[in-house]
């Protein structure tokens, strides 16, 4: 965040004023925009500076630095689009915990998040692909309460997986 020049520490002779309205008074001697911004009890910021004029506005400084800071800090949040969850799902997994799970996806599709559902297969697993890909399959229906496309299901040797978005609305 930039350091802004307040008050005292403008050096310029003219400024281009706007007052705590945001409404341009135009091109004013600093000491009088000075004296508006004592009357009104606020700051006077110099807030940028073009071809050597300085344009400053009238305002609570310390209210401005609050927003600002608040300003880059919702910023810096990750956004949900950016955040993956992944459930891993067995070929003999029991009924209700498949429901259990079903449900938690739901709810993170709810807040937008993105979703992959896998199954890997050890051993002996490896000869249960079929049910593997069915539970895969019925997780999907469950969540999108649509049927699965086409090709939604990878494959990668004992790697099934699928990926599931928040429909966007």
């Amino acid at each position: 965040m930039n350091k802004f020049k307040v008050n005292s520490e403008i050096r310029a002779k003219d400024v281009i004023l706007i007052d705590a309205e945001g409404n341009n008074v135009g091109l004013t001697p600093l000491n009088k925009a000075l004296d508006v911004a004592a009357e009104k009890e606020l700051d006077l910021v110099q807030v940028s500076e073009n071809d050597g004029k300085c344009i400053c506005k009238v305002m609570d400084y310390k209210k401005f630095i609050y927003e600002q800071k608040k300003k880059d800090r919702r910023n810096k949040k990750p956004k949900h689009e950016e955040v993956m969850k992944e459930f891993q799902f067995r070929p003999n997994i029991d009924p209700h915990d498949l429901e259990t799970k079903t449900k938690k996806i739901k709810s993170l599709l709810d807040k937008k998040y993105r979703v992959k559902v896998y199954s890997r297969l050890f051993g002996r697993q490896v000869n249960q692909k079929e049910k593997a890909m069915e539970i895969l399959k019925q997780v999907y229906e469950n969540v999108t309460n649509q049927d699965l496309p086409q090709g939604a299901l990878k494959f990668e040797n004992n790697y099934i997986s699928l990926y599931i978005s928040a429909p966007k609305s």
